[in-house]
């Protein structure tokens, strides 16, 4: 009989959602008997990918940070109150022993209606600055882990007796890598390089018109492996929607990413030792945590930046034909990841909930 209870609370971006599951995994691991729910926004994809993980999932109302005008900025802080409260109702009921917040704005009520439960609560940072819903729970919450020693130099001093770092959850640490069948299953060409394109788990417009605009300057070059709008397959060109378990092995297979500069998708790129090539979103469309992780694995010679879009096939090829750099790359991005992270985190679970019994 399941002794303990945990309630998963993240969402927003896949970012917010996949590092939940490797946790939930490293928990099956130890000799800890427990059960689990999620509270999350009414996004449908969010919903299916933890169902697929068997996780019963609770949807709440929620608000969103928009970093331009929207009526709808005037409504959201009172769909977050709706949602505060809709959280003490399911925390109330459902007594978990802890809340632990992967991030995003649906994350913020569930942690404040836990501290009026007095419920303990994890949140966990995946950038070297801490996000405004995780700005908005550092007061209440018990436990702050980040993905850094350099993240923990950019705390707030008033929170550091809270702080632990335990690295992000990868779920590419457990994942199956199979190379010869993704050459197999996509066609691919193992003396031509493969360059992978991302654009975050739906696809990303700015990169996607980059990548229609120079395709065929692409396709002269490399193999483009692209997550993108369509599914489309042509000679040295394939894209899909969502690569989802083949990915790992995409990028295995790759001499080169493409993508954003998401934090998460940065510690599996650095975990598989893939050279990365970033485009980080700008402060335009951001709060700028793109921009700042992006300078951070520069300053360690760990990635390339992209310069200017206008010579974007030129940086391209300086990159590809420059095999000691691309190793270099690798080599230091590697150099900085912190192995082991959902175990740690799996860990500080058990450790607070069997303290708290």
């Amino acid at each position: 009989m399941s002794k303990y209870k945990i309630c998963y609370t993240g969402g927003g971006s896949a970012g917010h959602i996949f590092p939940i599951f490797e946790i939930d995994k490293a928990l099956k691991g130890q000799n800890f008997k427990y059960k689990r729910f999620w509270i999350g926004s009414n996004s449908d994809k969010e919903q299916s990918w933890v169902k697929e993980n068997k996780i019963f999932y609770i949807k709440i109302r929620n608000g969103k940070l928009r970093r331009y005008f929207s009526w709808q900025n005037f409504i959201d802080p009172f769909n977050v109150l709706i949602g505060f409260f809709q959280s003490l109702y399911i925390l109330n009921k459902l007594k978990p022993n802890l809340v632990f917040a992967k991030g995003g704005f649906v994350t913020v009520a569930p942690v404040w209606a836990a501290y009026f439960l007095k419920i303990e609560t994890i949140i966990h940072e995946s950038d070297t600055t801490m996000g405004l819903a995780n700005r908005l729970c550092a007061p209440v919450a018990t436990k702050i882990a980040l993905p850094s020693n350099h993240a923990l130099e950019n705390i707030n001093k008033k929170y550091l007796k809270k702080c632990v770092v335990t690295g992000i959850p990868n779920r590419m640490e457990n994942a199956l890598i199979d190379k010869t069948s993704v050459y197999k299953k996509y066609n691919l060409d193992k003396n031509r390089p493969i360059i992978t394109i991302l654009g975050g788990s739906l696809g990303s417009s700015e990169i996607n018109t980059l990548v229609e605009d120079n395709l065929e300057s692409l396709t002269e070059v490399a193999q483009i492996v692209h997550q993108g709008e369509k599914d489309v397959d042509k000679l040295n060109y394939i894209s899909r929607r969502f690569f989802s378990d083949d990915l790992p092995s995409l990028l295995k297979c790759s001499a080169l990413v493409i993508s954003r500069a998401g934090a998460t998708s940065i510690n599996e790129f650095s975990y598989l030792k893939v050279p990365m090539f970033l485009i980080p979103l700008s402060t335009k469309s951001s709060r700028g945590d793109q921009v700042l992780n992006s300078q951070y694995l520069e300053q360690h010679n760990a990635s390339y930046v992209l310069k200017n879009k206008k010579s974007f096939i030129k940086e391209l090829k300086f990159i590809l034909n420059d095999d000691i750099l691309t190793t270099k790359l690798a080599e230091n991005s590697y150099n900085l990841y912190v192995e082991g992270s959902d175990k740690k985190i799996a860990s500080l679970i058990v450790k607070m909930v069997r303290r708290e019994k």
